[in-house]
């Protein structure tokens, strides 16, 4: 975990709690911040990724704080708001590879692909797609085709941002060669100058633009000795996969300060409390898998949000109420606050204010 130091919360702290920073209370919230970073940020809730455990980790111990401090759930008798979300894709049955009368191809080495379809095929194997587009359909028809990547889309995977090269690469040449007439496609992953080279490993999308047939990749160490250079039979093979867009169910977290002589009025604070996993969604290094803890990004927030909280129910009640509010799935495009401003616990119209607390430390 990266070092935090909560001297820039501490001063917004005060200045949202409105109480004058004597050497005590400075000693005191520095502690309490910066134990509520320690947790949020930790190896343990491995980035705070929606659909997770560490996630739901984080979110039992927000509404702990909550319960503690003594605010009202802001979602009728519960603090927690849940809802759906599409996150990824899940691999209902298979995937399945077996070449001619062998064994199939081990798990480990081969994987179904997000963009793939779901189906089964079966046929000759085709060593490539040919270079132009001019290769009858008939000539595909029933087969499939294994197809390497060139070296120069792998070295220039991640030049595009926000896009993921190799697996653009992959989805035009399977969507071609879906076109052209194939059953499936395969992918081979490495060449025969690195045969120990392992699938790959793609970011985390919500959604996936798919082919209509299944695409596969398989290590280069369990591939059969295909020529890829052109168009050539190679034997047999059946393939077998059902996928799917995977819903992930996720939840925002909310107390009240009751109002006292307008209650039906609300200030919102918020803070997002997602992160972003192991650089599954949003790195910045994506090609790297390692815990991304999210200390200021928003953990920092998150702990600013619980400790304004404890201050405003310990200073009597606001003439408005006040709603505060941790918010999941920011990283995933603020699909938390958007289905809290569908679904607020207080009309939106009866919202004076929101303060957003996003990376405050």
């Amino acid at each position: 975990m990266k070092h935090f130091r909560p001297s820039a919360l501490l001063v917004l702290a005060f200045l949202l709690i409105g109480c004058p920073p004597g050497e005590t209370a400075w000693a005191d919230l520095a502690e309490t911040l910066e134990s509520h970073v320690r947790f949020l940020a930790s190896d343990s809730l491995e980035g705070r990724l929606p659909g997770t455990p560490g996630i739901e980790m984080a979110a039992s111990y927000i509404a702990g704080e909550f319960e503690t401090i003594g605010l009202e759930p802001a979602f009728g008798e519960s603090y927690f708001q849940e809802f759906d979300i599409t996150l990824g894709f899940t691999v209902e049955a298979g995937p399945y590879l077996k070449f001619g009368d062998g064994t199939p191809v081990p798990s480990h080495a081969v994987a179904a692909l997000p963009i793939s379809g779901s189906g089964s095929a079966g046929g000759m194997v085709i060593g490539a797609l040919p270079e132009e587009d001019d290769l009858p359909e008939s000539d595909l028809a029933g087969h499939v085709v294994f197809h390497g990547i060139p070296a120069q889309v792998e070295e220039e995977r991640w030049t595009m941002m926000g896009c993921d090269g190799v697996l653009e690469y992959m989805r035009s040449e399977a969507a071609r060669a879906e076109e052209l007439g194939a059953a499936a496609v395969v992918f081979i992953s490495g060449s025969p100058d690195e045969p120990g080279s392992g699938l790959h490993h793609f970011p985390l999308r919500r959604s996936y633009r798919q082919v209509g047939i299944p695409v596969l990749e398989i290590a280069q160490s369990e591939a059969p000795d295909l020529d890829i250079s052109g168009p050539a039979g190679a034997g047999t093979c059946s393939i077998s996969v059902a996928i799917e867009p995977r819903s992930v169910k996720v939840k925002n977290i909310g107390g009240v300060v009751p109002g006292s002589t307008q209650a039906g009025k609300c200030v919102v604070v918020g803070a997002h409390y997602d992160h972003l996993g192991y650089g599954d969604i949003a790195s910045s290094t994506p090609w790297r898998r390692e815990i991304h803890n999210g200390a200021d990004d928003n953990a920092s927030g998150v702990s600013a949000l619980i400790e304004t909280a404890r201050k405003v129910m310990e200073s009597g009640s606001p003439n408005r109420s006040m709603v505060f509010v941790c918010f999941t799935a920011e990283e995933l495009g603020a699909l938390g606050s958007e289905y809290y401003c569908k679904h607020p616990p207080f009309p939106m119209e009866n919202t004076t204010a929101m303060i957003n607390l996003d990376t405050v430390g």
